[in-house]
């Protein structure tokens, strides 16, 4: 990944100086391998952005594998309350080739945090889609389950274009809302499937929801 991360940053910093909202956005940057480091933390001003993104860097005194799980885990555990009743756009931009090789949680526990604090995978992947790679597996299925995408080897125009996919679907998003007969407020997770009867359209959405009471 540290051969990628100079195109790694351009897309970072085209996201945080074209679309970033300043006075209403806030975002932060961590590196993660074996360990989650804040490199900037929450700021809505796309220079100290920047310096965050110049501050990743190979550590070292560290092995160059990586625990992607545990640092979403952490992350959305951290930096999000799994218990705000807001509806809110709060999204991950993974840069990340889906090989983990170090985490001692899994995917689905990596998923069930996500879903707990309405957080969206969008990974970037800088190689081709191949069906064979294990790893792209991985990040399709983050991002299958938590409402986002992934995008393979974007380059050019497609950066600006996957850019634009990922602001388009943050920002305009409908509420729907309906209550089952048998509900109850476990606090437990309920798959849901949303589906459109006009064909060639896509839905992206959460996996499911869980089920908090009101506060």
């Amino acid at each position: 990944m540290m051969d990628d991360l100079g195109t790694n940053r351009s897309i970072l910093l085209l996201y945080a100086s074209r679309l970033l909202r300043k006075g209403i956005d806030k975002a932060f940057v961590l590196q993660f391998d074996t360990d989650t480091l804040v490199r900037q933390n929450w700021t809505g001003d796309d220079a100290q952005i920047a310096a965050g993104a110049g501050a990743v860097r190979m550590r070292q005194d560290h092995l160059p594998i990586t625990s992607i799980f545990d640092s979403l885990y952490k992350t959305c555990r951290d930096f999000w309350s799994a218990d705000r009743g807001e509806v809110t756009g709060n999204f991950i931009l993974l840069f990340s080739d889906g090989v983990d090789d170090n985490s001692h949680a899994y995917l689905s526990e990596a998923v069930d945090m996500c879903q707990k604090t309405r957080t969206a995978i969008y990974a970037i992947s800088n190689s081709s889609k191949s069906p064979f790679s294990a790893g792209q597996r991985t990040l399709d299925e983050l991002a299958r389950q938590t409402g986002g995408r992934v995008f393979f080897n974007p380059q050019g125009d497609h950066v600006w274009e996957d850019l634009r996919i990922i602001e388009a679907e943050q920002r305009n998003q409908y509420r729907l809302v309906y209550k089952p007969f048998d509900f109850i407020s476990d606090g437990k997770f309920h798959q849901i499937k949303l589906a459109c009867s006009i064909k060639g359209t896509k839905i992206v959405t959460r996996s499911g929801y869980y089920a908090f009471p009101r506060q």
